[in-house]
């Protein structure tokens, strides 16, 4: 049984429709759940961390200096761990010599094993020159890890009024209780993602109802002389990190540097120009020391860049949360990127309108997407892309292969009735709806062998098969020379016609050609056919142009394309009054007008004169000579 032509089925409606339905259910699937739990979360991540590595290349903060403890200055200042007095030297050094605004120290000193550079320590950070570190456990554990003591926190009320998200610490690692009195310490503990990279940095840390900063908010708590109010910009316990500047682009210094005793006079200015007034975080990037981290950018980061690059954030605010959309938005987004790509699957059919139009929607997600990333929206941006999958992995071969089947169909019906170059021309155009009846101009040519039953009367069965055979076959390849469709065979002749299914304004011409060329080749026909002894065979064709209904007009058993109107009744009766005119062609007088008006060499019409058509009434004739 043939497929539907006309309007599609309800259970292919329902197929399509189900589909999108699909994808619209995975896609709100994803955004339903928090990034940690889902089941798309690997991908997410993954997403999230192409995202940041496309956008990470601002130019570094000018307000922060890294002072690096690396191999050389190991190899320089002697293995570690160095002596507190070292330490406290090379903080005095780049406060007192080079300038710097405050030094932030990224390294925890548990146990107390140099009193005189312990008490240096403390003293610098009391006059708040210094920021020591501590570190914060969250994972709950049967025995919580308390090692050192921590430094004062911020003590109630202000502690009972913390965002509810603020993080809570089971145990600690703190500098020893001769460091606890200093006034400016910050917290250096993270809590990784799933995947065991770190994306967020906390900046409020609540253990027995006091709060503690991070590094970076302490940074900025010592130099504003304040410690963290409730009136402060901080406006939740962990912020997501942008880390939009690449660790090769901070200005990092080897610690071995700012100790160095031989620096000529132009090298400490340098120094002292790259230093003054700036943040300097100490910190090491040594592998034996294990300060490192898997972040976005980086699978082996050292910590330092990342307390860097919170305090940066905190300095100089990107603005990016202002582009962040609320929830409900972003799934609405979402939702519609999806359905948007199913309406345009199931609209274009054209595969190169189709591919552009999928990509244009895929790049306006994709931008989106890092957009939304960028600002820290928490909502999966991956959700559109799931449902982009579940469409494009079955909307789209479910289309190609209904396409295939509809294609397949009109080949094999109009293959009988078009030429092959035509129907590759039908073919290329996608269009599905040639088949469906449709009203249209063209030009009819019949065609019959004049006194068949006398010509052929006198042969045997085998030749008169023959005369029947070869004059079918010298007035049909005229037919597909000239781009017209074979309508039928009528016995011993064919009817014809052109402006269908491939329009064709100039139908009347071809057709006047197609018959010339039948006049001819029967001429060839008879020179042959006279030497093997075979009957002259004479030649009738009736023209004419007008008003169809073209289209197939067969049922689910079987196809028939073919032309409906009184423009074919018109070409029977021309070519059935032939037989009583002194010529072969007659041509009605709307199709000589047509020629008149479309052909390019000028063709001679002779008028025949005035005839009666039966059903037409009196009706003005030509012919060609």
């Amino acid at each position: 049984m043939q497929p539907s032509l006309s309007r599609p089925t309800t259970r292919k409606l329902a197929i399509e429709a189900g589909l999108i339905v699909a994808g619209l259910l995975l896609a709100i699937l994803s955004l339903s759940r928090p990034l940690d739990t889902s089941p798309f979360s690997v991908f997410e991540y993954w997403l999230r961390d192409t995202a940041l590595r496309l956008v990470a290349d601002q130019k570094p903060e000018p307000k922060v200096i890294l002072v690096d403890i690396d191999e050389l200055s190991l190899k320089a200042q002697g293995s570690w761990p160095w002596s507190r007095s070292s330490l406290a030297n090379l903080v005095k050094q780049l406060n007192d010599r080079f300038g710097a605004r405050i030094v932030a120290l990224d390294v925890v000193l548990p146990d107390s094993k140099d009193h005189r550079g312990d008490a240096g320590l403390l003293r610098l950070a009391t006059e708040r020159k210094l920021v020591l570190s501590q570190v914060f456990d969250y994972a709950p554990r049967d025995t919580p890890i308390k090692t050192g003591q921590p430094a004062a926190g911020i003590a109630p009320p202000l502690a009972t009024t913390v965002n509810p998200s603020t993080q809570n610490a089971t145990g600690y690692v703190a500098n020893h209780a001769g460091l606890a009195a200093a006034p400016c310490v910050g917290n250096i503990g993270f809590v990784p993602d799933a995947d065991g990279k770190l994306r967020q940095v906390i900046h409020q840390t609540l253990y027995q109802d006091k709060l503690y900063p991070s590094l970076s908010l302490a940074i900025i708590q010592c130099l504003t002389l304040g410690p963290q109010t409730d009136s402060s910009p901080i406006e939740s316990s962990a912020a997501a990190l942008l880390f939009d500047i690449k660790p090769n682009r901070w200005t990092v210094i080897p610690a071995k540097d700012i100790f160095a005793a031989t620096q000529s006079v132009t090298e400490a200015e340098e120094l002292r120009a790259l230093i003054q007034n700036k943040i300097v975080i100490i910190g090491s990037s040594a592998l034996g020391l294990a300060d490192r981290v898997a972040t976005p950018i980086s699978a082996n980061m050292s910590g330092m860049f990342v307390h860097a690059q919170a305090l940066s954030e905190l300095l100089t605010p990107r603005g990016y949360e202002s582009q962040r959309l609320p929830a409900f938005a972003t799934a609405f987004v979402h939702v519609g990127f999806v359905l948007g790509l199913g309406v345009v699957i199931l609209r274009i059919r054209k595969a190169l309108g189709l591919w552009l139009s999928v990509g244009l929607i895929f790049f306006i997600w994709l931008i989106f997407a890092v957009v939304q990333i960028r600002a820290g929206n928490p909502i999966a941006q991956s959700a559109a892309l799931w449902g982009f999958l579940v469409i494009g992995l079955t909307l789209i071969p479910a289309l190609w292969l209904s396409e295939r089947q509809r294609t397949r169909y009109i080949s094999d019906v109009l293959a009988r009735y078009v030429s092959t170059p035509v129907l590759r021309e039908i073919l290329s155009r996608q269009d599905t709806n040639t088949l469906k009846p449709k009203s249209a101009e063209i030009t009819v040519l019949v065609a019959d062998m004049a006194s068949y039953s006398e010509t052929v009367s006198q042969q045997s069965l085998d030749d008169a098969a023959s005369i029947t055979r070869d004059f079918l076959s010298q007035i049909t390849e005229p037919v597909w020379t000239c781009r017209g469709t074979l309508d039928r065979y009528t016995g011993d002749g064919l009817i014809a016609f052109w402006g269908a299914p491939v329009d064709q304004p100039d139908h009347a011409l071809r057709a006047l050609q197609a018959a010339e060329m039948m006049r001819n080749r029967l001429r060839i026909l008879n020179t042959e056919n006279a030497a093997k002894g075979l009957p002259k065979i004479s030649l009738r064709i009736g023209i004419a142009s007008g008003t169809a209904m073209v289209g197939d007009f067969g049922t689910p058993k079987r196809a028939n394309y073919t032309a409906v109107g009184n423009c074919i009744n018109m070409a029977s009766r021309l070519e059935a009054a032939a037989r009583d005119l002194t010529t072969d062609i007659v041509i009605s007088e709307t199709t000589a007008e047509l020629i008149k008006q479309t052909q390019i060499q000028k063709t001679h019409l002779s008028p025949l004169g005035i005839i009666e058509i039966r059903g037409f009434g009196p009706t003005k004739v030509y012919s060609i000579n």
